[in-house]
Formats: C-alpha cells, structure tokens, sequence
C-alpha cells in the first residue's frame, strides 16, 4: 500500500514507514545514508521501472491465454467440475449444483435381461424384478456380480459383462442348474432384500422359512457370494446362489403375553458399515439385530407402557404401533444408531446398544415411512404413500422430560426440505436410492413413481432434476428396486441400476472423466 507523499519524507513500502531524506554528506549516518535524495530518486525509477514490466506481461497475458471451450457452456456438467477443481467459477456454482448437472447428464448404459429370450410367448408378462443388489467381480476384467428376485419365486443370480461401448450387455447367457426348470434360475430359496457387507463380503438376505416352525414368517440367510476365476477359454461359472443347506436359517419369533408365538415377517434389514457383520433387521414384531456370530436377538424395549394399535386387530396384525417396522438404517459413520420406520409413521433413533424407548426417541412423520434413509450426519429422509418424502433434521426435535405416566408424545418437527415433485399415494413397496458420498453436494434421491416412472431429485432443496433418459422409463408395474452402485474400483462415478420390469437397466454419466 503506497503512502501519501510528504514533502522531504519518502514512505518505504517494505517496512511501512516514512524516513526523512537527507542530502548526501559525510555527516550521514549507515542507517539513513539510503535515504539520501541521489538514493531516493533511484528507489522510485526502480519502482516505476518494475511496475510497467508487471503490467505489460499481465497484457501479454491476457492475449495469449484465452478461456476454454469446455467452460463457454454452463450447462456442461465438464465444466462445472473443471471450475470447482481450479477454483475459477465465476457463477457461483456449487458442489449441489455440480450434482444437478452430473444427475442429469445419466444416459442409458445398456440393460440386462434376466428371462432372456424363450420359444414359448410373451415370457415377461407378469415377471418383475422385487430385489437385486449388483457389486464388484473380477476387478481386473470389470466385471460384476448380480443377485436377483423376480416374482417373488425365482432367484437369478450371474456375472455382468460389458462390451466395447462399455455398456452392461444386453444379451445374457444362462447355464442349466439341474434343479431347475429354466436356465439361471432356482426355486429355493426366495431371496429377497439383498445387503452385501463390503469388509467380509458378506451378503444377508431373507427368506422364508420353509420348515413347520409356528409363528415364524421369514428368516435370514447369509452368506458369501462365490466367484470363480477366468478359465483359459476365457469363460464364466456362475456363482452358485445361496441355498438353506449352506447357511445358518436363523428363525424370528415373538412369544406373545399368552405365551403363544406370533407370525413374526421381515419387512427390512440394513448392515452396518465399516463394523465387524452387525444386521438390524425391521420386522412385523419390532426391532431385531443379528450380531457378528449370526446370532439373532430381539432389542429389548424401555417403554413405561405400550400404546395399544387401533388397527392391531386380526391375524397377524402388530399389536404395538411401534412393532411393525418398514425400514431400517445405521446412522452415518455411526454403527450404533439405527433409524427405524414404522406402518404408524413414527422414525425412531435408537441406540441399539441399550434399551429402545419409543416414546422418547421417535417423530412423527405423514405417512406411513416406507424408506428411511440417513442423509448425513443429522440429516433423516423419510418415504412413504400420500407422495409425502421430507428430510428431517434430528438436531432440531423438540425434548421432554420424560414422565413414565404421561401419555406417549407423538412431536412431528417441520421438515428441512420437502419434495412437491414426488408422487406415490399408495404403495409401499417402491425403490428409493440415495447417493450422499463425497463430491455430489448434498447428494441426489432417485425414487420410483406411482405412475411406473422414475425421477431424480435434488437433497439440498428437494427439486427434480430433469433426466432425459431416466425420465423416459416406464415400467409395466411400480419399480420396486434400485441402487446406486460401481462395478469396478476404475469407474470414476456410480451408475444407477433400475429394476424395470424383468430387465435390469444402468444409466450411467458418459462426459468426459475430469475428476
């Protein structure tokens, strides 16, 4: 900064001060001998010197460094993460918005079909795809592993290939299992509600319960997905689905007050990540967890006295409106809070580490919370028919003393961000995906319609986010499954699967990898 000019002073810039001028004399002393006038007016010719050279190098450059193409488009997702990455935006564009633009930059990457074609008429009518999680195979070839439940009856499993467009292929071979009547698929058992624990590639899934065991619905089945390395002909097996006879059928039951066991359906299960193998399970009779040792308990309750449930009348009804949990899920980072949704539309946030207590530790949502999923640290997005989908923030609900003779205190905080745009009156079984990991803003939901499409939309403010290709799926029925997922460390960014009718389809973004 440069100083006012004072006659018979001179301001140095470097030290901020102002020194007289001395006249050149052998009187001068060491300090101020260059602060002389002959020394003074050399500084300034110096200054001004190396002033014009900083300006005409900042024309030159201005002339020959012209701005890239790539950043003329503001709707060009390469752009936007070009700018965040050099720190040159100039619009404002933020990582929520890098989302928007990424989310609707997906297009179609290929589709597989899991009935495949067949002589006999017509082979989709009336299949579709209920569950199906897709992982990493042979990460060396980038291929990937599927599990699939179709109707409800039939559990597909097999390797996913890509072609030269890097497309997930549409042509699918199916090998003969000797049990079954059709090519790549097994009657038994039916698997459904597929979670893969990363750390012990471990995959839990449910099944019914085929033994005579009163009062028992469902059970668990875990185990390891199999893969077999590439034979010289450079051929596939298939990895063998998962069978009752390799696995610990580990049964559900609720001894009721007359001592007598009631139907006792899985409606959920989630596994804790980045923990030894911890599985909530959501079930018609409350919470239940399956720890490290495959060993099943159900969580113990701390509720002074249970609300009774108006519609808990009937076989197999919930008697408790805190009993029949729809959804699961851990807390982010956190292995040891668990958000649990309810038919009666409570969320609860439990620590599964004691006792739960609903009537403490529960809100209320709109409707029925068919998904619930956590959206970071503080952030609860909650699902369900009457097109009600809401983020919650837990960091702003309300607290009470607890009163073990009070009545239980349904609070039903305000929502952070609302989605006008959804549409689901009805239907509980719908797929919802959520993808919150770092470099996508606040992270984009996309979630199926009650009208068989599907839509993306924006977590910071609950906006769509207009998709062409996404868009234009029209499924024969609800889609009832999807995820966000990448087959291979190499892809640079996940790609949605959708289960759209008996196919399987990925869209996947196709601009230029600049991250």
């Amino acid at each position: 900064m440069a100083g006012m000019k004072i006659p018979g002073f001179y301001f140095d810039a470097e030290k901020g001060k102002y020194f007289r001028i001395v006249e050149g004399s052998s009187k001068a002393t060491a300090e101020n001998a260059k602060f002389t006038a002959g020394n003074v007016k050399r500084r300034a010719a110096e200054e001004r010197e190396a002033k014009e050279k900083r300006v005409r190098a900042e024309i030159l450059l201005a002339t020959r460094v012209k701005r890239a193409r790539i950043s003329e488009s503001a709707s060009s997702v390469e752009a936007i993460l070009l700018e965040r990455e050099t720190g040159a935006g100039k619009r404002g564009n933020s990582e929520d918005e890098v989302a928007k633009y990424w989310g609707a930059s997906l297009r179609g990457s290929g589709q597989v079909d899991l009935l495949g074609p067949r002589e006999w008429p017509d082979p989709t009518e009336g299949h579709y795809v209920n569950s199906f999680w897709v992982g990493g195979g042979h990460e060396d070839r980038g291929v990937g592993v599927m599990y699939a439940e179709i109707s409800e009856n039939l559990c597909y499993n097999g390797y996913i290939f890509r072609d030269e467009q890097d497309n997930i292929n549409a042509k699918f071979h199916h090998l003969q299992f000797g049990e079954a009547d059709m090519p790549g698929y097994t009657y038994r058992p039916w698997l459904s509600s597929f979670r893969h624990h990363e750390p012990s590639n471990t995959l839990v899934a449910i099944t019914p319960c085929f033994q005579e065991v009163e009062g028992t619905r469902s059970t668990l089945a875990i185990g390891d997905p199999p893969l077999e390395p590439l034979t010289k002909e450079e051929k596939m097996r298939w990895p063998p689905c998962i069978r009752p006879g390799k696995l610990d059928m580990m049964s559900l039951m609720d001894p009721s007050q007359r001592g007598r066991l009631r139907d006792v359906w899985i409606h959920a299960l989630e596994v804790a990540p980045g923990s030894p193998l911890t599985t909530v399970i959501g079930a018609s009779a409350g919470l239940y967890i399956c720890d490290a040792k495959c060993e099943i308990k159900r969580l113990e309750r701390k509720d002074p006295c249970d609300v009774p449930s108006p519609k808990g009348k009937g076989y197999g009804a919930p008697k408790y409106v805190y009993d029949d949990v729809l959804s699961v899920d851990f807390l982010q980072d956190d292995p040891h809070t668990v958000l649990a949704g309810t038919r009666s539309g409570h969320i609860g946030v439990m620590d599964i580490r004691k006792p739960l207590d609903w009537r403490w530790n529960s809100f209320k949502h709109v409707s029925s919370v068919a998904h619930v999923k956590s959206v970071g640290p503080y952030g609860v997005l909650a699902a369900g028919p009457r097109s009600s989908m809401r983020i919650y923030d837990i960091r702003f609900l309300r607290t009470r003393k607890q009163d073990e003779h009070a009545k239980p205190w349904n609070q039903t905080p305000r929502p952070v961000v609302e989605f006008p745009d959804y549409r689901n009156e009805a239907h509980i079984q719908t797929g919802l995906a959520v993808l919150t990991e770092p470099g996508y803003g606040r992270g984009v939901v996309a979630t199926a319609h009650d009208d068989c499409t599907v839509g993306l939309y924006s977590l910071r403010d609950g906006t769509r986010i207009p998709s062409p290709d996404v868009d234009k799926i029209k499924a024969p029925a609800v889609v009832q499954c999807m995820m966000w997922q990448r087959l291979h460390p190499g892809e640079q960014h996940p790609s949605l699967y959708v289960g759209v009718g008996a196919k399987i389809q990925s869209f996947s973004w196709r601009g230029t990898e600049v991250l």
